[in-house]
């Protein structure tokens, strides 16, 4: 059963510039998608959407079997979801300046489990915070920062966890660290997530299946289930000879087209599984 349905017809800015135009997919509980496509390709609005952070769109998001938005944008909101029921880790930390690492984290908690839980304790210690917790963050190193962000993301087991370029402008020491925290994270607690990257490797190394999207307006245009087992690493063979193959056989993909590939006349890859 899918977790998540995500079915946009059309999503326009206020300035008429269509930026989403019949894009669809789904993920099942548990799966773990990366999306790569190219910069402004609508990656970071789609996040928004399914976070129903942003509303005014045509289409739909079914998450756990409930509608999430409006049929059409002139409709009224309908969300259902609580706040619980979604991780988001933004690009930046995002964290109040005037609140301490715990403190920040507590703010989003779901209150009927208290501000004061050993699961908030146990991640502090996961992620090598625990001696930081009552730091603010001008105290913090960036990484300490993304560490912050990431238990944030997860103190509440949310079922759908949504990360938007989490690991960009940190040092790729600090980011692959990170990288590993997150996947031990998720292995306990297997919520869906939505992963957007711009990298190609990261995407590989951390996805059951990568979902690659057109040049604006966005679209999917193909979905690669990733069959490396795993644990994997960046710098792995079998990652840079997957992340080869791929290029070599759609020289175009990471600009959001499937031109110059030998079913590029037919298109017959579109919004369909491909394995190499």
């Amino acid at each position: 059963m899918n977790m998540l349905a995500v079915e946009i017809d059309k999503k326009s800015y206020p300035n008429g510039t269509c930026a989403i135009d019949g894009l669809k997919f789904s993920a099942q509980q548990g799966e773990f998608v990366a999306i790569v496509g190219p910069s402004g390709s609508g990656k970071t609005t789609l996040l928004n959407i399914v976070a129903g952070i942003d509303q005014q769109v045509e289409g739909n998001i079914v998450l756990n079997g409930q509608s999430q938005l409006p049929v059409a944008s002139t409709t009224k909101p309908t969300t259902k979801y609580q706040a619980a029921d979604i991780g988001f880790m933004f690009q930046e930390s995002r964290l109040m300046p005037w609140l301490t690492v715990k403190q920040n984290i507590q703010m989003v908690m779901d209150k009927e489990q208290g501000v004061e839980t050993p699961y908030l304790s146990q991640l502090l210690e996961q992620v090598g915070l625990a001696e930081f917790a009552d730091n603010y963050p001008k105290q913090l190193s960036g990484g300490m920062k993304r560490r912050a962000s990431l238990v944030r993301a997860f103190i509440n087991r949310p079922p759908l966890l949504l990360m938007d370029e989490p690991f960009q402008s940190l040092d790729e020491p600090t980011a692959n660290t990170l990288r590993q925290i997150l996947l031990v994270l998720w292995k306990e607690t297997r919520p869906t997530v939505l992963f957007v990257t711009h990298t190609l490797r990261e995407a590989l190394a951390l996805a059951d299946r990568v979902i690659f999207l057109s040049d604006r307006p966005s679209r999917v245009i193909m979905e690669y289930r990733v069959d490396i087992p795993r644990p994997r690493k960046l710098e792995d063979d079998a990652i840079n000879d997957l992340h080869a193959r791929l290029l070599n056989e759609y020289p175009q993909l990471l600009s959001g087209s499937l031109a110059g590939s030998p079913s590029d006349s037919a298109q017959a890859s579109t919004e369909t599984e491909i394995k190499i």
